[in-house]
């Protein structure tokens, strides 16, 4: 049977690259134990609340986009609200200004032909002086002005009263109206009792200068 035989030399030499190999193997164990530790303990929790932070950050744009968008909503129900509240005033208020400018249009008309019938029935110019009275007057009744409108009411009976029945009858209507329109018109308002006793007193002077006309018997 063979002997193997070590030299002493070659065996600490043996003894010592070991020792070098297991020294080398447990300073790297040690260092990769370091950064796995690291890495455990410090990188990968920063990582992870990283991806925490980026989904909340993902979850507050998606909740943002969705209440910006309800807001955009909102807005714009306000906004045509808004928009249909102005249109509605405007509207209320355009059609005032409408009344109000037929009025002040109206008084103007009345105040006109109110001035030129006092002048014709000043100087005995009775059928002229009656279409302006009516005219008048129909003007001052639609401006609201019943004041004005009984006087000129009045003078349409004073010059009524130097008119003959024929000519009366040859006057007609007045700008489209009628002395019995005009009357009724008068009669038909709140204010009628500031007409009712001048309507009944031309309605009289009209049956007489009717009867007046009438053939005498003989």
């Amino acid at each position: 049977m063979n002997t193997v035989t070590i030299d002493p030399a070659t065996y600490s030499n043996i003894v010592t690259q070991v020792g070098t190999f297991y020294n080398h193997a447990w300073s790297m164990l040690i260092t990769w134990g370091a950064i796995l530790v690291f890495f455990v303990g410090g990188v990968l929790p920063v990582v992870y609340q990283l991806l925490i932070q980026k989904q909340q950050e993902r979850n507050f744009d998606i909740k943002q986009k969705e209440s910006f968008a309800v807001l955009k909503e909102y807005i714009n129900e306000l906004m045509k609200g808004i928009e249909k509240s102005i249109d509605d005033k405007f509207d209320v208020k355009s059609k005032e200004i409408n009344q109000e400018t037929k009025k002040m249009n109206a008084l103007s008309l009345g105040t006109s032909f109110h001035i030129q019938g006092n002048n014709n029935r000043e100087k005995s110019r009775f059928k002229s002086a009656y279409t302006d009275y009516v005219a008048a007057t129909g003007y001052y009744y639609d401006g609201d002005d019943y004041r004005n409108a009984a006087v000129t009411l009045f003078g349409l009976r004073r010059s009524i009263e130097k008119l003959k029945y024929t000519e009366l009858l040859e006057l007609g209507e007045i700008r489209g109206t009628s002395l019995s329109d005009l009357l009724k018109r008068l009669e038909g308002t709140e204010s009628k009792g500031t007409f009712q006793d001048e309507i009944e007193e031309i309605r009289k002077i009209i049956i007489g200068l009717r009867d007046a006309s009438l053939p005498k018997p003989t």
